[in-house]
């Protein structure tokens, strides 16, 4: 049994993933292939994309996963709607700044006739499911932690109806034991702040998160304005979510601060800690209330709100849970994976559904890429060990563009979709920032460290070790900030991704290899992308990438690249 399972028209970024008689076989975004950051239109090229690596047509799909429902939703706003008709056309017919121009009515319509849509693209449709979106949440995030027996937390933005829902697990069926309603949204919270601080709500969060680790909790008695007294419930005189449709914050909060336009860094690196620290707190009151009631639990943590790798660190510090596992794929693209295994178990597909790796997108043949870059004009050179050559590269403080194998699900490059730098200078952050990601220079970077030394460069809260896919930060140790400081951000932390041989063979050789040239078993690493573009996908995509400038050299699969011809000291074969 296929099955294809689909998140779009959300405002996120739409994403497919296919399984196959229960297996995820593989998923992708459909940003990837339109080169349109967070296209959150339907995901037709990711799916043909899907379909094609597969060796599958449309008709070999038994059913469709979406993951909202549509109607839900829709049925949840008319209370709203008889309370104030006013604001209701505004909050559900005006065009939304965030989510592709479109207004929530039109979102509606849309995720209703998909299809349709997919009819007159194939000429065939498989049946479509629309499954609860908090549930596709915490489906994903329950398999890929094998926890059979545990507590799923889901919080985002909003779902349907919820903000918020908490599911206690049992031999792999959900049971809803706790919500908090869309209104209160710890998500939107945060998005105001965003907002108010001059970054692009529902998607520039990860900003402020980088920008509070500058700053001092100087606004806490402002911030205490927020909440309702001890409650996870928002001060709604404070913000427009609930009855705008773009807007977040009102205009009282901006009376509580200040215009924005008169605050230099310090004054907002001090708003933005005083804003996660009221995040942490708020979050870990209510999940406390909840470990009380349901002690000695596993745990598993999904949904927008813990991208937020600072949280996530505090939450797992708290020990109130026996283990913490939270979802590289918080983000709504990794519904589509847990739509598509919560109907493929009420489908009667296999009930035990695990995943263990992110590297599930496009794979590229040695002859298809050796053909495009023929084509690009570029240099080339083709070597028997390219991890040996690319250490050394780095080794000399160049700076390259590593492509592998599939790409990753999801927003993090974890060595596949890569770019990459000698982490030891720590002049390495601006530079990379200013010369190749064009953005802001109080954001921090990521360190790939070889899972043999990890206990030499980090504090760890507890016994878990598997940091592979930078959800979570780090303490440091001093050892860290001498031998890859450009990877250690101000407050002595860092979003690590630990590299065994096991989880990616190649990448961990180059870590190795740079080890030997260096003494360092570390590299920065950063996505193949420049701001505002999605990730790349293909060799051409990545060849496009590096002829922006930036990048001194361009290694795809074993294939070395570069503008000008190799010097021979590179020259290994």
């Amino acid at each position: 049994m296929n099955i294809i399972g689909v998140i779009a028209h959300q405002g996120h970024g739409s994403t497919a993933a296919l399984i196959s008689n229960g297996k995820l076989i593989s998923a992708a975004s459909e940003e990837r292939f339109s080169r349109i950051k967070e296209d959150c239109n339907f995901p037709f090229q990711a799916i043909d994309s899907l379909l094609k690596d597969s060796k599958l047509e449309l008709t070999d799909i038994s059913a469709l996963a979406f993951s909202w429902r549509p109607w839900i939703s829709f049925l949840h706003q008319i209370p709203h709607a008889a309370r104030n008709l006013k604001s209701f056309y505004q909050y559900a017919f005006m065009s939304r700044e965030y989510n592709g121009q479109r207004s929530r009515a039109q979102k509606f319509r849309s995720m209703r006739s998909i299809s349709r849509e997919i009819k007159s693209r194939y000429g065939y449709t498989p049946r479509v499911h629309y499954i609860d979106h908090h549930l596709s949440h915490s489906m994903t995030a329950v398999c890929q932690s094998e926890f059979n027996n545990c507590l799923s937390f889901v919080i985002d933005g909003w779902g349907e109806r919820h903000s918020c829902t908490v599911y206690k697990v049992t031999n792999g069926k959900h049971i809803k034991i706790a919500t908090i309603p869309f209104k209160h949204s710890f998500g939107l919270y945060y998005s105001a702040i965003t907002s108010y601080l001059g970054f692009r709500p529902e998607h520039d969060e990860y900003k402020v998160m980088g920008l509070a680790s500058y700053g001092k909790n100087t606004y806490a008695k402002e911030f205490g304005q927020l909440f309702k007294n001890d409650s996870p419930k928002l001060n709604l005189d404070y913000f427009e979510h609930h009855k705008s449709s773009s807007g977040y914050e009102s205009s009282k909060l901006h009376d509580l601060f200040g215009p924005e336009s008169n605050l230099d860094f310090v004054s907002k690196s001090n708003i933005a800690k005083s804003a996660q620290l009221t995040l942490n707190n708020k979050v870990m009151e209510f999940i406390k209330r909840v470990s009380e009631k349901y002690p000695k639990q596993k745990a598993c943590f999904s949904g927008g709100v813990f991208q937020n790798c600072v949280l996530n660190e505090h939450i797992r510090k708290s020990r109130y849970f026996q283990d913490c596992f939270f979802s590289p794929l918080s983000s709504d693209l990794g519904t589509s994976v847990g739509a598509a295994f919560v109907l493929n178990e009420k489908l009667g597909g296999p009930k035990k559904q695990t995943f263990h790796n992110l590297y599930l997108g496009s794979f590229f043949a040695d002859n298809s890429i050796e053909s495009t870059i023929r084509s690009s004009g570029l240099k080339y050179y083709r070597s028997k060990d390219i991890c040996r050559i690319s250490a050394q590269l780095l080794k000399d403080g160049n700076i390259l563009g590593w492509f592998q194998g599939r790409s990753e699900l999801g927003p993090r490059a974890l060595g596949n979709r890569s770019i990459l730098a000698d982490p030891r200078n720590s002049k390495m952050c601006d530079k990379v920032n200013s010369k190749i990601k064009g953005r802001e220079s109080f954001r921090p970077f990521a360190a790939s460290v070889l899972s043999e030394d990890i206990d030499t460069y980090f504090e760890f809260p507890d016994d878990f070790r598997n940091y592979s896919f930078m959800i979570e930060t780090l303490r440091v140790k001093d050892p860290a900030i001498r031998d890859f400081p450009a990877a250690v951000h101000v407050d002595k932390s860092t979003r690590p991704q630990f590299v065994s041989e096991k989880n990616n063979k190649k990448y961990h050789r180059l870590l190795r290899l740079f080890k030997e040239e260096t003494g360092v078993p570390a590299v920065l690493n950063t996505s193949f992308n420049y701001s505002e573009e999605p990730i790349v996908e293909s060799p051409k995509d990545a060849i496009l990438c590096y002829k922006r400038g930036g990048l001194d050299y361009l290694v795809i699969e074993d294939f070395l690249v570069s503008r000008n011809e190799l010097p021979d000291k590179y020259l290994l074969d």
